[in-house]
């Protein structure tokens, strides 16, 4: 039974060592923004704030020249 504990936390140190290693990432997959901007935010309710946010951000900027 000792043998096996030994075993098992050997396993867990390595582990251990090894998510250390990678630099503290997050293990979920997360998807960049590729708009580099924010339209709206969904709460875990379902009630979206500030949709259509940055729609017409195209328009709005001014050129200076």
């Amino acid at each position: 039974v000792l043998r096996n504990l030994e075993t098992r936390i050997g396993q867990i140190a390595k582990q251990v060592t090894n998510n250390n290693n990678q630099g503290g990432s997050f293990t979920a997959n997360t998807e960049t923004n590729p708009k580099e901007y924010c339209k709206s935010i969904t709460t875990r309710s379902g009630k979206e704030i500030g949709k259509g946010i940055g729609d017409n951000l195209e328009t709005e900027r001014v050129v200076v020249e």
